[in-house]
């Protein structure tokens, strides 16, 4: 037993000295070759094209051109005159409400409050009537007695008369004021009479939207102005974006915009910028400036407050020569772009001038179909085989590559 035992152990000792031997074998293997890099140059040919150069940013639809229709009044639907989609005029009858208690009381109101605007109107309109004769008279007893041609200025009736006259267009033209002063209040009264009104009215003519009322359904609107509807009309939508302080110096009114909506992934629409905020806003140290953009055409799923994104374009160049910004690089103060000549690297001085997100134009230097490098990928190898002898796939763990 003792020399069965003996042999065993010398055997352990055996194996695990050859493995550690593989090992080192394996690590000066590994180590006794020298490493070399293979460069793989990414090359791209110049070419001769439109540069378009873009500034981006993000905002929101702030006019989807939908008016809403609203009513002060309080009560309960009593017919409903329309339905939503429908396209409707001017004037036409929405809906009409019974209305409440506290309803009743406040359309009496408003109503006595239009009459008692329209009353002082008409004594507005009656005395400017009076006025206007005594301007009248004033005049002519002016012009037919003191004042001639060559009138005696410091004479007292010459004096007398001229002021009466004076007087009388002064008195004239402030009653033109007071009517329109009682005109504006007729309007106003009239228009919140129609907002408490038992009879919902469209303001304008246009397409039916968010329309959700039927018969029996309370409507309160006496605290707050409650919606009823909206209508949609023909205009086009207006959209405001957020311009960074590197990009507003290079927008102006008339450049083309291209808007896309997070709602309608894909698709595109055109327009242009209306103007630019250049005072600016600061929120949270950050200085935004506005620009108002309107689409060139509606659509009438776009909606209020709908997040957005434009491209502005800020300049085309047809024809010019150009290549992947990445290509260019500053090499001793010069501008340069790298080409490759018998397998070097070259460096050849380049004119640059307009740029866009991911191109350059070549004023000079390059021409149309010059070959340029545009980025190295070094590819690692040994100088011999450097995989392990002891990277061998496990079996039976579900591991392997399935036949």
């Amino acid at each position: 037993m003792k020399n069965v035992r003996k042999f065993l152990s010398r055997k352990r000792f055996v194996v695990i000295g050859g493995l550690f031997l593989l090992v080192v074998i394996y690590w000066i293997f590994q180590n006794a070759f020298p490493k070399t890099q293979t460069p793989t140059y990414q090359i791209q040919k110049a070419e001769k094209t439109t540069l378009v150069s873009t500034v981006t940013a993000s905002g929101q639809i702030v006019v989807s051109n939908r008016i809403n229709v609203t009513t002060q009044a309080s009560g309960i639907v009593k017919d409903i005159f329309v339905s939503d989609g429908q396209v409707i005029n001017a004037g036409d009858k929405i809906l009409e409400i019974t209305l409440d208690s506290q309803g009743q009381q406040a359309s009496t109101k408003a109503w006595s409050s239009y009459l008692l605007a329209k009353t002082s109107l008409d004594t507005a309109q009656a005395n400017i009537n009076s006025l206007q004769s005594k301007l009248f008279k004033a005049n002519q007893a002016f012009v037919n007695g003191k004042g001639t041609k060559d009138p005696v200025t410091d004479d007292p009736i010459y004096i007398q008369q001229r002021a009466d006259w004076l007087q009388a267009e002064a008195d004239y033209k402030n009653q033109q004021a007071v009517i329109g002063q009682t005109q504006a209040a007729v309007a106003s009264n009239w228009q919140a009479y129609q907002l408490i009104s038992n009879i919902v009215t469209a303001p304008i003519s246009g397409a039916v939207g968010d329309f959700l009322y039927a018969p029996g359904m309370s409507v309160n609107g006496t605290t707050t102005a409650q919606k009823v509807a909206t209508i949609q009309t023909g205009g086009n939508i207006i959209a405001q974006f957020n311009l960074s302080e590197l990009d507003v110096v290079k927008v102006h009114a008339g450049q083309k915009a291209t808007v896309t909506l997070d709602a309608f992934s894909g698709k595109e629409f055109s327009g242009k910028v209306l103007g630019v905020d250049k005072t600016g806003v600061i929120a949270t140290g950050v200085t935004n400036y506005p620009v108002t953009v309107q689409l060139d055409t509606a659509f009438s799923q776009i909606l209020a407050n709908m997040a957005a994104s434009v491209v502005i374009t800020i300049n085309e160049k047809p024809g010019v020569v150009v290549v992947p910004s990445s290509a260019v690089q500053e090499r001793d103060g010069k501008t340069v772009v790298r080409v490759l000549k018998d397998k070097k690297i070259v460096f050849i001085p380049v004119v640059t001038g307009a740029t866009s997100d991911t191109e350059t134009e070549i004023v000079r230097g390059l021409k149309e179909g010059d070959e340029v490098i545009t980025g190295v990928v070094n590819t690692q190898r040994t100088g011999a085989s450097s995989q392990s002898p002891f990277n061998v796939q496990p079996r039976g763990f579900g591991g392997g590559t399935r036949r």
